[in-house]
Order: structure tokens, then C-alpha cells, then sequence
């Protein structure tokens, strides 16, 4: 019995649910190699249509802050959310265009982030390798398509590593639709077990920690460099009952760290 699997039936832990993006695979990368080329793209399109002379880094930069604005404003959605980050642009660098005209040209190539599949974090195919002993729900906020082709992949990767497949149960909340407590419920009645003895892995407060709390889990690994901005939400947490536990990365989940967890218990 390895010493996950110890800690779990000491504990009395029955399975595990991760967030996806952020958590386990690298999207964000994905994401600024989708936002580079079409800043390439665009920055040409409008210099030789429009004339205008623009510096591709500044535009890039603008690009990647519209994109993380509308992100953490709940639109969560790259198509959804191009044409307002195409008025942000006009509006940052006086370009006195229709932004639809842009929106209509460019939205494929922006779509096309949606066939891609974004390589895990270090440490993601190690850990979920820890874990295969319990039950795992992965609970992603992709739509049914990109869910089911980031998993397989993920799976494929696995296979390759390790010459077994890695079983899971997945939930998708489609990209126009919130992340929120009812699919962390979800996530857990999918494998028929009580949130109390469930831990829950994932990078957003917002989308994953936050939910999984208000969804009963009593226990909760927060992945994020930025932990003391949010000192005053996981003190409330720990003063409602949740184990919460912070770490920086994916392949930080490991037995030392997850013993942190269970303190207190």
C-alpha cells in the first residue's frame, strides 16, 4: 500500500476531483501561442489594409491584458469574448475602425484554440499516477468537445508513460454557462460520494476553491502563486470546517504536502 493510499484510508478519503485547465494542463500556453499569431496576423492586416503602423509587442500586450480583463470578468469563453477584446484594442491604440470587421476576419483563427490540445504541467501525468488507486472526477469548464479532446490526450500521454489508462469520470460545464457550485455537486455525485470525503484540487478561488467550499467539500488544495491576496477568504474557510491547503504547482501535490492538509483532523 503506498503512502497515498494510506493516507486516504486513515483519513477516510474516497476520491479526488481536479479542475482541468490550469490545474493539470498548461491552456494558458496554449492560449498566448493562439494570441501571438493572431497578433501577427492582425498587426499585418491592419498595416496593409488600413495603414496602420503598429509595434506587434505593444499590440500583444494589449491583446494578452484584454484577454486576462474579460477572463477574470467571468467570460471565460475566447470566441465569446473577441469582440470585446478587439474594442479594448481599438480603444488602447486610437485604431477609428469598425471592430466587426476585424471580429468577422480574425474569430476562425481565434476558434482554432479549440482543436488544439494544450500540453500538462511537470508533475500533472506523476500525480494523477499517485492518485490511481482512488476514485478521480475531473470537473472542467470546457464544453463537451474540448473536454473530451484535452482528455483523451491527457489519457494518451498517461498510457505512454505508464502502460495502463487511467480511469476517471468527467464533467464539462459548457463556456457560456458559470463554473459554480451546483457543478462541483455534480462532480461528486457522479461517483456517488459524500464531499466530505473528497478532496478538491483546483487554480481558481473564484471557479474551483470557492464552489467546492459553498459544494460541502471539506477538503481543498488551492493551486496559485498569489495566496495571500486572498488571506482573509481561506482564514473564513478554515473557520467553517474546510482543510485548505495552498501550493504552487501541480507536481507540488505530493504525500509531505498533502499531509499539511490533515493537520488539523
Amino acid at each position: 500500500m503506498n503512502e497515498f493510499k494510506k493516507t486516504f484510508t486513515h483519513k477516510g478519503i474516497s476520491g479526488i476531483v481536479f479542475d482541468l485547465d490550469g490545474t493539470l494542463i498548461n491552456t494558458y500556453a496554449t492560449m498566448l501561442e493562439v494570441q501571438k499569431e493572431n497578433s501577427e496576423a492582425i498587426v499585418k492586416y491592419l498595416k496593409e489594409k488600413h495603414d496602420y503602423d503598429i509595434n506587434i509587442e505593444k499590440f500583444f500586450s494589449i491583446y494578452n491584458q484584454a484577454e486576462i480583463e474579460q477572463y477574470k470578468a467571468g467570460n471565460v469563453s475566447s470566441i465569446l469574448r473577441f469582440p470585446n477584446v478587439v474594442k479594448r484594442i481599438f480603444e488602447s491604440l486610437d485604431i477609428f475602425l469598425n471592430p466587426t470587421e476585424l471580429v468577422d476576419i480574425f474569430l476562425p483563427a481565434v476558434a482554432r484554440l479549440y482543436n488544439m490540445t494544450p500540453e500538462p504541467f511537470e508533475g500533472a501525468l506523476e500525480t494523477l499516477h499517485r492518485f490511481r488507486f482512488t476514485k478521480i472526477v475531473i470537473c472542467t469548464h470546457s464544453g463537451r468537445e474540448w473536454a473530451i479532446l484535452k482528455t483523451d490526450y491527457l489519457n494518451r500521454l498517461y498510457e505512454e508513460k505508464y502502460n495502463e489508462h487511467l480511469k476517471f469520470d468527467l464533467h464539462y460545464i459548457p463556456l457560456d454557462e458559470p463554473k459554480d457550485a451546483p457543478d462541483w455537486i455534480i462532480a461528486y455525485q457522479i461517483i456517488n460520494e459524500d464531499p466530505q470525503n473528497l478532496i478538491a484540487v483546483g487554480d481558481s478561488f473564484n471557479s474551483d476553491i470557492l464552489p467546492a467550499a459553498e459544494a460541502k467539500y471539506k477538503n481543498l488544495v488551492w493551486i496559485t502563486k498569489d495566496g495571500k491576496d486572498r488571506e482573509q477568504d481561506l482564514n473564513e474557510l478554515q473557520k467553517l470546517g474546510h482543510n485548505t491547503l495552498i501550493i504552487d504547482h501541480i507536481k507540488n501535490l505530493n504525500h509531505t504536502t498533502l499531509s499539511q492538509l490533515f493537520l488539523d483532523t
